[in-house]
């Protein structure tokens, strides 16, 4: 038995291709096969603890990474009646990223963040934690939307060459 295993990046249709397998006393067998090859999707989330906020509270957002992340800038919306931006603290992936928040319109529910690794470091494939949003609550809301937009920061993700990476951006609604 043996497992053919990875993380593809990017898409294929299905395709035939033939699997050879050679034994220790050197037998060869072969098998045609069809794979189809579906990408790992990466996405950058907004993460809330039971869904909730209230008082003061907190969210997280989070990258999906497959592991060739250097730097990504993104910007988080939320509705300024219901919450107020206080505050940030790094996550546990981004402890050693150099972090800049852009917060001038935190006012109008908008807050910015630029994030980058050193020259040459990426993320390690799999869930990072790359920043802890503080808020306080307002006013109560029958559910909010914490998401993404591109003011003040352009929602954007690179590699360690620069080049621009492709993902999704997820809200939350509490």
């Amino acid at each position: 038995t043996g497992a053919i295993s990875g993380a593809p990046t990017t898409a294929a249709t299905a395709a035939n291709y033939t699997i050879t397998v050679t034994d220790s006393a050197s037998a060869t067998s072969s098998k045609a096969v069809s794979l189809t090859v579906n990408a790992v999707q990466r996405t950058v989330s907004v993460v809330v603890a039971g869904n909730q906020i209230s008082g003061t509270g907190t969210a997280s957002v989070v990258l999906a990474s497959q592991g060739d992340e250097n730097a990504l800038g993104f910007s988080v919306t939320f509705n300024p009646a219901v919450l107020r931006y206080d505050s940030f603290t790094a996550g546990a992936d981004a402890t050693s990223a150099s972090i800049n928040p852009n917060d001038s319109q935190k006012t109008t529910g908008k807050v910015g963040f630029a994030i980058a690794l050193a020259t040459g470091s990426r993320f390690s494939a799999g869930t990072r934690h790359l920043v802890v949003l503080n808020f306080t609550v307002l006013a109560s809301a029958a559910s909010e939307t914490i998401g993404f937009g591109n003011v003040p920061i352009v929602g954007e993700i690179a590699n360690v060459a620069a080049n621009a990476l492709t993902a999704t951006y997820t809200p939350v609604t509490i």
